[in-house]
């Protein structure tokens, strides 16, 4: 089983790794605005296009993880998770249904992976993974790390405890691993309390965040709300002036994004004013990291993308966009539809269905008709890349750009569900400087600019909103006025040299 270790964090970090890592927008810093959605369809792209030939499978590269951060995004699609579990089932099978012996983190990660993708994890390739994790004493053999992701793994899909099996050990229970996870705070009885770490004195952010996750559903018994409240003031404290965290003496993404998981999963915003310092957030520390089209560094000073930083952010941010539009946590899989349920297109609209071709890029626009934002995925990595460009209410305008070779095709999926099909089309003969969707005041006009060798042919495709008139040219560039002659809320789409989809669609609007 591959694995990605940040070797300078030391022994203890890495032994959270064995388990995974250290592991519209949110206001980012004074100056300027985070968009979670844009970096969440960024770093989706990336993660989809880096799926190794055969499929992810089990382990912390390239494995469950990056399968948790597309499903909880809306950015998989049936076949990436489909072949995961395939080779999931064969692994489990060849390894007769021991995972391990000594980390039984790899039961619980497995169980994230196959519930986030609506597999039952009690039966794969005829072995139960939940099974183990009745075994009191193999959970905690790994320290804290154990009971915490234990208690996660359970709680994704409500999972009942599982009767333990054979002579020896103690039958497992949540309030045990609960009292552990209390027992292992930081200091704790002292007047100092708060917070956890793998050793030491001293809390650490990143596994003083993931025991929050795990404490989040048991705040009903006031000694875990005690040690809840003292952790997130741990937290706050713990914060960096420039809105991050240090965890083993290197300021870190994945620090950030185990806060950013652990507060959405409390129900606190990540712009709560505990965690805004010198006007910087924990969201507008992450997009420090961020290498669009590369994925996340893992320290600042790095110059490229790493795996783990990479799948640990594509999670928070897949955490936060939950929390914003109000749709479960992120460890919360009890919204996930079983696999096998045919897709529900009740949930969204879409403006553009069929076959087409694409020159240059082409924005959908996609209606959500249940409160959420909508997935959007393109089938097949490397035809086209994608991006959120607008959000308009309940309106999401989603743009494909052309990656691939002439010809190549790829489907559309809006929550699961195909609506078109998109194929790469030759170099367009005309460039438009609008493609996005915009509005006009009633009366008022917009002008497009249209490079071409010839004059080409341009209309509105509802003459009743929009007027066309000719504007001039100037070399290779050809000007078209559009005025909207219409009512308000009136659209129509512009359309060159009689092409079947519109370059840009413009809306009147007071």
């Amino acid at each position: 089983m591959k694995r990605r270790v940040r070797a300078a964090l030391g022994l203890a970090l890495a032994a959270v790794l064995a388990f995974g890592g250290a592991p519209a927008a949110f206001a980012g810093t004074a100056e300027a605005a985070v968009s979670t959605e844009e970096m969440s369809a960024d770093v989706s792209e990336v993660l989809v296009r880096n799926i190794p030939q055969g499929g992810l499978r089990l382990g912390t590269s390239e494995g469950e993880w990056t399968v948790i951060a597309l499903a909880r995004a809306g950015r998989g699609t049936p076949a990436v998770y489909d072949a995961y579990y395939r080779n999931v089932a064969a692994e489990v099978q060849n390894d007769k249904g021991v995972l391990s012996e000594t980390r039984y983190t790899e039961y619980s990660r497995a169980i994230l992976g196959l519930t986030a993708i609506g597999r039952d994890p009690h039966s794969v390739g005829g072995y139960n993974l939940v099974q183990p994790l009745a075994d009191y004493d193999k959970v905690v053999l790994q320290g804290i790390n154990g009971p915490i992701w234990a208690l996660i793994a359970l709680d994704s899909g409500k999972y009942g405890m599982p009767e333990r099996k054979g002579a020896g050990g103690t039958q497992n229970s949540r309030d045990k691993m609960v009292d552990f996870i209390l027992s292992d705070e930081i200091g704790r009885g002292s007047a100092s309390a708060g917070g956890w770490a793998l050793a030491g004195s001293e809390p650490d952010p990143d596994v003083t965040a993931m025991a929050l996750q795990a404490l989040s559903r048991y705040r009903s018994r006031s000694d875990v709300q005690a040690a809840v409240s003292r952790a997130v003031r741990v937290l706050s404290a713990l914060q960096k002036d420039d809105g991050g965290y240090v965890s083993w003496g290197a300021e870190d993404s994945e620090s950030v994004a185990q806060v950013l998981e652990a507060l959405t999963a409390l129900g606190i915003s990540p712009e709560s004013g505990d965690f805004v310092k010198n006007g910087h957030t924990l969201l507008s520390a992450l997009a420090e990291y961020d290498l669009p089209g590369q994925g996340f560094k893992h320290t600042r000073g790095d110059s490229s993308a790493n795996g783990m930083a990479t799948d640990q952010c594509a999670c928070a941010l897949a955490a936060c966009n939950r929390f914003r539009s109000h749709q479960n946590p992120l460890y919360d899989m009890t919204d996930v539809v079983p696999a096998g349920t045919a897709p529900d297109a009740r949930t969204f609209l879409s403006d553009t269905t069929g076959d087409f071709l694409v020159r240059g890029a082409y924005v959908f626009k996609i209606t959500s008709r249940n409160g959420t934002a909508p997935g959007f995925v393109v089938g097949t990595p490397g035809v086209f890349g994608t991006r959120l460009v607008k959000r308009d209410g309940s309106d999401y305008y989603f743009q494909i750009r052309s990656t691939g070779r002439a010809g190549a095709k790829a489907g559309i999926y809006v929550n699961g569900c195909k609506v078109a099909v998109a194929a790469v089309g030759g170099a367009p003969s005309v460039v438009s400087d609008t493609t996005a969707p915009f509005r006009v005041k009633p009366g008022r006009s917009y002008v497009f600019r249209l490079t071409a060798d010839a004059k080409p042919g341009f209309a509105a495709g509802t003459g009743s909103a929009f007027r066309v008139s000719d504007a001039g040219q100037s070399g290779r560039n050809y000007f078209f006025r559009v005025t909207a002659v219409g009512k308000t809320g009136m659209a129509s789409g512009f359309y060159i040299n009689g092409e079947k989809t519109p370059v840009a669609v413009a809306t009147i609007s007071t």
